[in-house]
């Protein structure tokens, strides 16, 4: 049996195409997939950086609100405390007025752990809800 030629007389077998065509086709075919995966890689880890940006910044604009209110609640308790304690000032609040300043807050929840103490160590004043037992005096360092 012999192979017959694209126009039927015996020889070399016949091939629709050549195999370097074929080999150059292919390859090229396979560049193609490569790049087109590469650059939709590379647009959807572009788009997941902005997303973690937006959410990140998002983030700290919320922190930074959340410190500003806790610092003015701070801020506030403590000239409350400094007009108690300031002798003979006109108009500073009664020390009774003062001894549960985080029930009277605009943040009692961040006030909680904040206590004043006077220059003997005396608890002056508490961020503790009413009922709850007074913080132990601070150590002496």
């Amino acid at each position: 049996m012999t192979a017959t030629t694209a126009d039927g007389a015996g020889g070399v077998p016949a091939r629709p195409y050549r195999l370097a065509r074929l080999l150059v086709a292919t390859a090229l075919l396979i560049a193609t997939l490569v790049a087109a995966t590469t650059a939709m890689l590379t647009v959807a880890y572009q788009d997941a950086l902005r997303q973690q940006e937006t959410t990140l910044r998002n983030l700290a604009i919320a922190f930074s609100a959340q410190t500003a209110s806790v610092v003015q609640a701070v801020d506030g308790a403590m000239e409350l405390a400094a007009r108690a304690a300031a002798p003979d000032e006109p108009g500073r609040p009664a020390l009774a007025a003062l001894a549960r300043f985080g029930a009277h807050s605009l943040g009692p929840d961040y006030l909680v752990g904040i206590h004043v103490y006077d220059g003997d160590g005396r608890l002056a004043a508490s961020g503790m809800p009413a009922g709850q037992p007074a913080p132990p005096p601070p150590s002496a360092a």
